[in-house]
């Protein structure tokens, strides 16, 4: 494991079980690296937002603010999808239909206030089989 991907999991750990002052960090931080693992994870906005709790890490920011950029840009889509989705559901809801979400937004609901930094890429939901072939 380097140490890109440490911290990358000590800060996924504080966001999901959060303390009540942030876990010190390594001063040498390579942020980019931190937040190209939480990329390939898809959960950059999520560890973007929590990263500010860190010391060090304004003055990264503060130089880079192409990552605010997405991380807003990732939430902001998050959010839009949610809307489609619940748009769909309420159809679905109207038709007599009553499907179970499972995974995506159901998921993303353990993060709390932070769920619409944690992307989804679609939402699973399960549709009894007598009501399909009907």
């Amino acid at each position: 494991m380097t140490d890109s991907e440490g911290i990358f999991l000590t800060i996924l750990k504080e966001v999901v079980h959060p303390g009540d002052s942030p876990i010190q960090l390594p001063a040498s931080a390579d942020w980019e690296k931190v937040l190209t693992v939480a990329s390939r994870q898809n959960l950059f906005p999520l560890i973007y937002d929590a990263c500010g709790r860190y010391e060090g890490f304004s003055a990264f920011d503060e130089e880079n603010p192409d990552y605010f950029v997405s991380a807003m840009n990732s939430m902001k889509d998050q959010m839009y999808q949610d809307q489609v989705f619940l748009a769909l559901y309420e159809e679905f809801l109207k038709a007599g239909v009553a499907p179970i979400a499972v995974k995506g937004i159901i998921c993303r609901q353990l993060y709390g206030i932070k769920g619409d930094l944690r992307p989804s890429g679609d939402v699973d939901i399960l549709i009894e089989k007598k009501i399909i072939l009907q």
